[in-house]
């Protein structure tokens, strides 16, 4: 018995350490992200700390405006070039790969000049845009035209960054992206020093598109990208991702329709608490969106295209790790937050944690993430983009209106309600109520549902 014991883990480890099967793959690939959230995260609390001795609450506004221009930008014309890759059975050859490089340096072109116009349209509007609003900040139509060139970097990236997430191998990634974020950081905290700006944090971002671009075509492996026009391939790639773009453009309004109301609505200084408060949440959602991502999708496509008997079982028991994971983090996140600006934060900053509770809802929206794989997965992006069309149509108006009626905190839950009605929509597809079931969801629902009703009732006081 004992030796069997041995023998089992000698297996586990061997499995883990020179992966050949798809548990292996997958608990190397689990291990490792959960190694990044654990190696990043200390390492953004760090910088985090050492930044705000330096740098105002607006400088994380302004940074907060450009992500958000580009976000805009990089969504809108998202064919899915990704799901393309990780779906298609030709995903791994190398001519398909170098077609779709091509159609990304193509399309980083394009949007870094849009990314350059947007910044020249700010400084002619600048003095029509309401004083106390953060779009006045007379750096910001400056700091958009230098962030143009992070797109162009990121299209020259390799395709092979991708070619990784399909066969669940990321320890070239992750190296890759540790050693960009620790460049980063080496770049940003001695400019913050110096010159105490946003500037800095901008000179961060150049640098880590910058170093990425050109060490994904050195460590990571796979063939060598050249540009490739091929068109029917590139029809065919237009076929299943047109509807992609509708989605991800209307997914944008839906996900950021908080940052679009609230950076009209607030001042400089609030709406750049605000967005502090956002990015504190997204670390612990993203540690829990990178297994999700780079772990949970790769390994749902691989187990419906096997078409094993067990397909239901396998995808429930996937869906219900995220859902605890979900629900841990979005008890757990705030405390955390708030423990760490209460205590080493400076004055200027303490308004962070009366957002962080109710911005931590949106953490309950992510188990619905396995829907969207789902249906990505039998190619129905149609669905995806008439879904998004309706949250992403209905989110903005929907939390404007709760901002001018009821207030701020009121609007945060009805952002975060709106995200989670739209996983909900998702479920209605047949493919995501076969696989995941009614008894499934419905757990998701109520536990949700009483989430959503204590945050609401103890912070709104109605």
């Amino acid at each position: 018995m004992h030796q069997g014991g041995k023998t089992q883990a000698s297996r586990l480890v061997n499995d883990i350490l020179r992966p050949a099967t798809l548990k292996g793959r997958t608990l190397q690939a689990t291990l490792l992200q959960m190694g990044r959230a654990g190696v990043q995260g200390p390492l953004r609390l760090l910088s985090n700390l050492i930044l705000v001795q330096f740098l105002m609450p607006e400088a994380f506004g302004l940074i907060a405006v450009v992500l958000l221009i580009h976000t805009g930008l990089s969504l809108l014309s998202d064919i899915g070039l990704r799901e393309s890759v990780i779906r298609e059975p030709d995903g791994e050859n190398a001519r398909f790969l170098q077609i779709v490089w091509t159609i990304k340096l193509i399309r980083s072109v394009f949007l870094t000049l849009a990314v350059f116009l947007m910044g020249i349209a700010l400084t002619l509007m600048r003095e029509t845009i309401d004083g106390g609003s953060i779009y006045s900040h007379p750096a910001l139509p400056g700091i958009v035209m230098v962030s143009a060139p992070i797109f162009l970097l990121r299209g020259l990236s390799s395709a092979n960054l991708i070619l990784a997430h399909r066969r669940l191998r990321y320890w070239q990634n992750l190296k890759l992206e540790f050693a960009a974020y620790t460049l980063s950081i080496i770049v940003t905290i001695p400019l913050a020093i110096a010159i105490g700006t946003v500037w800095a944090l901008l000179a961060g971002m150049i640098a880590h598109a910058l170093f990425s671009s050109i060490m994904s075509h050195i460590w990571i492996d796979g063939p060598r990208m050249r540009i490739v026009i091929d068109r029917s391939e590139m029809k065919r790639l237009w076929i299943f991702g047109r509807w992609v773009i509708a989605s991800s453009l209307f997914t944008y309004l839906g996900h950021n329709s908080d940052k679009i109301v609230f950076s009209i609505l607030l001042s400089e200084i609030v709406f750049s608490i605000y967005s502090i408060a956002f990015n504190w949440v997204v670390v612990f959602k993203n540690i829990l969106g990178s297994i999700i991502n780079n772990v949970c999708h790769p390994l749902m496509s691989t187990i419906i295209q096997s078409g094993r008997t067990d397909i239901k079982r396998k995808i429930r028991t996937i869906f219900y790790i995220i859902l605890i994971f979900s629900v841990t983090l979005n008890f757990s996140a705030p405390f955390i937050i708030n423990l760490i600006i209460d205590n080493i934060y400076p004055e200027s900053y303490k308004g962070i944690t009366s957002y962080t509770f109710l911005i931590s809802l949106v953490v309950l929206s992510m188990p619905s993430s396995c829907y969207h794989t789902i249906i990505l997965q039998t190619g129905d992006t149609k669905f995806i983009g008439l879904t998004n069309a309706i949250i992403g149509i209905s989110t903005i108006p929907v939390t404007w209106t709760l901002a001018k009626t009821f207030g701020i905190q009121t609007a945060i839950i009805g952002y975060a309600g709106m995200l989670f009605f739209c996983g909900q929509i998702y479920f209605w597809h047949r493919a995501v109520r076969n696989l995941v079931g009614w008894t499934a969801n419905g757990i998701f629902l109520s536990l949700s549902i009483l989430h959503f009703l204590s945050y609401f009732f103890w912070y709104v006081k109605i």
